[in-house]
């Protein structure tokens, strides 16, 4: 009786942990599927993600180079004012590129002091900066709410800064509206809302309607959208080819569609998503820009043109080692707003004031004679006589 009661219990015992053993199986192959559903998800999502956004914004970086023609060229006027001489010496400064890219915007986007492209924008919409101390323009970046900073130079250098800050307003104020998207091209199907994603959105309509453009190159039609300035806003939908790499690709592109766009439609209404965009990047295609001195020298004075005066002599007077911008854009009911900031550092300059030469960190020292060094040394603070005060 007593050994049918054990094997009971014993069986019990067993069909406890079995089942336990099985419904922790259970759970563990719940999780596993689960966590390798997800990782699918993920993977869809990553396969189907957008491009990461580009903009570009040309007025900053001509403004800064026009600021730093300016502030060359003040310098080079107190440079030969102190510069005893019985000759007339004059210039101007100009930039000549190192690289394709240099040469392309130069070319194409910079609106140097001759052109009246950047008139276009007020004193308010586009403000600039220039010092041979760092720290003023980076408080003047601070200060206009930009977070990029320019590292201090050698003593040599100065230091631009432009900002480009334009606000636009509809005609009509629009309505807060939502836009889905949604995972059409999924190579795994997963139901609903898991393959939607809801985003807001500007609903739009003026007493007018608003014109729509094609052109034989792009298959969507580009909407105009009238503010309240003499600003026009275009947009139009990626045809998700050949779509722009970097700064320059996306203006060819653009530039082609407003170029060859023809009006074909109207609309009543538009209904666009909200956009809050911040982009930081280093200008590495910047760095190294030659600044040139164009200068003539004659011992009777100036007539005429400078520019086209025969004996121009040509010295390279500064370069840029860095180059910065940000970027915000945001889109909303009200309208656009742009802000845009091109921090530039200039070194190697010709005209930089002379500045005493203070070692106040571990240093090199080497002695030659003849050419031959014969001593070597890294000096750390353990070997820097103390000064205990002021009479010492």
């Amino acid at each position: 009786m007593l050994k049918r009661i054990l094997i009971k219990k014993y069986l019990n015992y067993f069909a406890v942990l079995f089942l336990s053993i099985s419904t922790l199986q259970g759970q563990q192959q719940a999780y596993l599927e689960k966590e390798t559903a997800d990782k699918i998800l993920n993977q869809v999502i990553e396969k189907q993600k957008p491009p990461k956004s580009i903009v570009f914004t040309p007025q900053p970086i001509s403004a800064s180079l026009v600021e730093a023609q300016n502030y060359l060229d003040e310098k080079f006027k107190n440079f030969w004012n102190n510069t005893p001489s019985m000759l007339c010496v004059q210039g101007y400064h100009e930039f000549a590129s190192n690289n394709e890219t240099q040469k392309m915007f130069l070319s194409t986007y910079f609106a140097d002091r001759f052109n009246a492209h950047l008139k276009d924008f007020t004193p308010e919409e586009l403000k600039t900066k220039a010092s041979d101390k760092c720290n003023d323009v980076n408080d003047f970046l601070k200060t206009n709410g930009f977070e990029i900073q320019l590292k201090q130079g050698s003593m040599d250098a100065f230091y631009i800064a432009a900002i480009l800050n334009v606000a636009t307003t509809w005609q009509k104020e629009g309505i807060d509206y939502y836009v889905d998207w949604y995972r059409d091209r999924c190579d795994v199907i997963y139901p609903g809302d898991m393959l939607t994603e809801y985003y807001k959105a500007v609903k739009l309509s003026y007493d007018k309607p608003f014109k729509l453009y094609s052109t034989k190159e792009h298959p969507y039609e580009i909407i105009e959208i009238p503010t309240q300035s003499n600003d026009i806003v275009y947009m139009t939908l990626s045809d998700g080819s050949n779509l722009p790499t970097n700064d320059f690709a996306l203006a060819k592109k653009i530039q082609q569609l407003a170029k060859n766009k023809k009006i074909t439609a109207s609309t009543s209404e538009a209904i666009f998503p909200q956009i809050s965009l911040t982009d930081t990047k280093s200008l590495d295609w910047l760095v190294s820009l030659d600044c040139l001195a164009k200068t003539i020298t004659t011992p009777f004075g100036i007539d005429g043109d400078i520019h086209n005066h025969p004996d121009i002599a040509t010295n390279k007077v500064s370069e840029i080692s860095q180059a910065l911008q940000e970027t915000h854009f945001s889109m909303d009911t009200k309208g656009t707003k742009v802000r845009s900031a091109c921090a530039l550092t200039f070194t190697k300059c010709f005209y930089a004031k002379s500045h005493p030469f203070v070692i106040e960190k571990p240093f090199y020292l080497w002695i030659e004679r003849n050419g031959e060094i014969y001593f070597y040394a890294y000096l750390d603070q353990d070997t820097w006589v103390k000064r205990y005060n002021n009479k010492s």
